[in-house]
């Protein structure tokens, strides 16, 4: 079994933002479920625009490619083992 995060959400926006649908989905589920793991891939410029609940990572560095690691692989693995 691989391991998964279950209590994490990555999101991201077009053109790097936060914005759009995502910012109203995060929101939503912040007021539901608080106790989730948000994390948001933002230009550097836009950080100040998420809120203080959702982790920020630059989505042009390295980090940002680490938190989407998982999440990738198992959409490349699972349909293979199943």
């Amino acid at each position: 079994m691989v391991p998964i995060c279950k209590k994490r959400i990555v999101f991201t926006s077009f053109g790097g933002h936060y914005s759009d649908s995502p910012k109203y989905i995060s929101k939503k589920i912040y007021e539901l479920a608080p106790e989730l793991d948000q994390v948001w891939l933002v230009k550097k410029c836009y950080m100040d625009n998420v809120p203080k609940y959702a982790k920020c990572v630059d989505i042009c560095t390295k980090a940002s490619l680490k938190e989407m690691i998982l999440p990738a692989a198992l959409g490349i693995i699972a349909p293979l083992v199943v």
